[in-house]
């Protein structure tokens, strides 16, 4: 309860006990999690229930919060006796923070940033938070794409009745079925609409763009370019990333030897066994002058082709902008350059269309979402 409705009860106005910079990591947390602007002063107060430093404003006192107001005071004051004990205990290694109905007072935007702050704060403190909650918010939350980086951090756990009997459920995936548990839905099933594909940079995305282009694997393709490395896909894979199993991985062909497509991973490899820019600038040397790629409203020709490598380095970064000079004179992203490359190349092309088949089928077949939409 509110602060305001206890029989007995005082205020202290001690604040400056938590220390300046513990003051100022209240503030801090505070308007994270409420999205405001403010000067917050932590009050000391004391009731026959509470022991706690509450929120405080020059607009209203310890008697003016609300119950949700006081509630987070509570959760930050557990949170910063953590961050005193790490600071002042040689021994510490961390702790575990339990709350129960961590929704409760609180509306929907705060209950989600409270999350935020806690995943954050966990890590920062090595601490395992436990904590109970009906909010079909928060869970919705927790089960949307917006809510990813929880996903590595977080288990989930699920008691139920519905049968008759108490069943325990564990995993993310639950968490769909537990929503249409709590509101009393049926659920049905609804085959993924959307397949990401992501890339280690724009040149892989152009490449493979153009291989699957026209083949239709029964969802909308949504091209990612995160600049990421092979080492570092390959990293999240192994460590089970889940963003990563739910939709494709598409690497240059130089890193096959160190992470062997198969069916633990939903990797698809670039054609050749080098980088893109390599695969082009090899493949275009191969190309007669009086080839019909040759002939275009550029006048890129053979000779203009080679004039233009004069100085280029082979290695990424020269690479890299030998392409992205030339790719203008290739057609939009390049479509003319590897149209021609499929041409000559149907093997390979037909290789990384059955990979990508199969991954996609895998993914429709096993990632598939759950609705209680009617």
């Amino acid at each position: 309860m509110p602060l305001a409705q206890e029989n007995e009860r005082y205020i202290q106005l001690d604040s400056q006990k938590l220390g300046d910079d513990l003051i100022s990591e209240y503030s801090q947390i505070y308007n994270e999690i409420f999205s405001v602007m403010e000067s917050i002063v932590p009050v000391h107060t004391k009731s026959n229930n509470k022991n706690s430093f509450s929120p405080t404003t020059e607009k209203f006192d310890a008697h003016g919060i609300s119950a949700g107001q006081d509630n987070i005071g509570h959760i930050i004051l557990a949170l910063l006796s953590f961050t005193q004990l790490k600071q002042s205990d040689p021994t510490y290694s961390g702790g575990l923070l339990l709350i129960d109905e961590i929704d409760a007072t609180l509306y929907p935007a705060a209950q989600k940033n409270l999350l935020k702050v806690l995943l954050r704060k966990g890590n920062e403190l090595n601490l395992q938070i436990v904590f109970t909650t009906h909010s079909s918010d928060l869970l919705n939350f927790l089960s949307s794409r917006n809510a990813s980086n929880f996903k590595n951090s977080t288990n989930f756990v699920s008691l139920s009745n519905s049968l008759g009997i108490v069943t325990v459920n564990e995993g993310f995936s639950e968490l769909t079925s537990l929503l249409a548990d709590l509101n009393h839905e049926a659920m049905r099933t609804i085959k993924p609409k959307k397949i990401n594909y992501y890339f280690e940079d724009s040149e892989a995305c152009f490449f493979y763009k153009s291989i699957i282009d026209g083949v239709d694997f029964g969802c909308e393709n949504n091209y990612k370019n995160l600049s990421i490395s092979c080492g570092t896909y390959k990293s999240l894979i192994e460590k089970g990333f889940e963003e990563f199993f739910r939709n494709v991985v598409v690497l240059d062909g130089d890193f096959v030897a160190g992470f062997p497509q198969n069916q633990n991973n939903n990797v698809v490899f670039l054609p050749g066994n080098e980088r893109p820019e390599n695969v082009v600038k090899t493949f275009l040397e191969t190309l007669p002058e009086n080839d019909a790629f040759w002939d275009n409203q550029y006048q890129y020709t053979k000779r203009v082709f080679l004039s233009n490598l004069i100085g280029v380095l082979d290695n990424r970064e020269s690479m890299k902008r030998w392409f992205n000079a030339q790719i203008e004179f290739w057609g939009n992203e390049g479509i003319n350059l590897f149209s021609r490359w499929k041409e000559s190349n149907p093997e390979e092309v037909q290789a990384v269309v059955e990979r990508t088949n199969e991954i996609t089928k895998r993914i429709m077949d096993n990632f598939y979402e759950l609705s209680t939409n009617s």
